[in-house]
């Protein structure tokens, strides 16, 4: 079963909620959704975010949402830290 992930962190040090932000009527994230959405590739699409905003827009563009722990939600925090967090607490989603 192929799944997506995408990686969404609401704390972004250089234009913060970036991944909600409008271009041309869709949030950012609504591009990359539609687009993992439309490519039928997919069972089931995910978000990984550590905020409530983000994960209001992921759900309302068909996004499953994984709420990320602290611990990989830091500006330390490297991608494969949170992929293997959402591989660990959701196991057979590979």
């Amino acid at each position: 079963v192929r799944r997506a992930l995408i990686l969404a962190r609401g704390g972004s040090k250089g234009i913060p909620l970036k991944n909600i932000k409008v271009l041309a009527g869709v949030p950012l994230i609504g591009w990359v959704l539609r687009a993992a959405v439309d490519s039928k590739k997919f069972h089931s699409v995910w978000v990984s975010t550590d905020h409530d905003d983000i994960e209001k827009v992921a759900k309302a563009w068909g996004a499953q949402v994984h709420r990320r722990s602290p611990e990989v939600s830091k500006d330390s925090s490297s991608s494969l830290d949170t992929i293997q967090e959402f591989a660990r607490l959701n196991p057979g989603m590979g």
